[in-house]
């Protein structure tokens, strides 16, 4: 068991920071997980550390993309802390624009996870809205920026809910797993992550606090939840194998 673990200590290591591609950081995270399944190796048996936390910033331009009402569903499969954040930077030509970005923070194998799966949830929203300006409801409507923009909300929140419920089901299953083999302690991962992530994210002068939207028309909000319930999402969160196969 001591090399297994030691052996998923360097897989943690192999992420694009460190020089992997996105996809060989994805199997990474993968081969981590299934080492713990096979072995039945726990959480807690892996030591963390502050210096294992890293924070990177996923970058949507001028303004947020509506992936981004999913964030309580990333945080809680992925284990990780999100918030939105903007600066302005200077071009080549000199010129100062607004970029609004997603920053993720966590220990690497799960910003990565994260990573891969805004960017999943981005490209689902894309296809919907894309679909639903051919559509009908869109033609004949006066106002059809607010339209879109409810639809897109209610869809990234669906799928934020949706994950929410994955990764609840995923801890109960762990739950009863560790107590059927009596090896339950306590010590519950995403606390101990989260933590450690809180406290990196206090040194870093960040602190995080809960926004609400609003949105003017929501007459499209039952077709986007419609279309954030038909998005699949298992596959990527659970497997590498399929994950090019996700938001199709």
């Amino acid at each position: 068991i001591r090399s297994i673990i030691e052996k998923i200590r360097k897989l943690q290591q192999q992420t694009v920071v460190n020089g992997c591609t996105q996809n060989e950081a994805m199997i990474s995270a993968q081969k981590i997980s299934d080492l713990m399944q096979t072995y039945r190796i726990k959480e807690d048996q892996i030591d963390f550390d502050n210096e294992d936390i890293e924070r990177i910033f996923y970058e949507f331009g001028s303004k947020a993309h509506p992936c981004i009402y999913a964030w309580e569903g990333i945080e809680k499969i992925c284990g990780v802390k999100v918030y939105n954040h903007s600066e302005y930077k200077t071009d080549s030509d000199y010129n100062r624009k607004k970029v609004c970005s997603f920053a993720i923070c966590g220990f690497s194998a799960d910003v990565e996870q994260a990573k891969y799966l805004l960017y999943v949830i981005k490209k689902a929203i894309d296809t919907e809205v894309e679909r639903f300006r051919k559509g009908s409801v869109y033609k004949q409507s006066d106002r059809k920026v607010s339209l879109v923009n409810g639809f897109a909300y209610s869809m990234g929140c669906e799928i934020g809910d949706r994950l929410e419920e994955m990764a609840k089901d995923n801890a109960w299953k762990t739950y009863q797993e560790k107590k059927k083999q009596n090896t339950s302690n306590g010590r519950d991962l995403i606390v101990v992550k989260n933590q450690l992530i809180n406290t990196w994210l206090k040194d870093q002068g960040v602190h995080l606090r809960t926004t609400s939207s609003s949105h003017s028309n929501m007459s499209g909000s039952g077709l986007g939840k419609n279309a954030g319930k038909n998005v699949s999402l298992n596959k990527g969160v659970n497997g590498s194998r399929n994950q090019a196969r996700i938001g199709n």
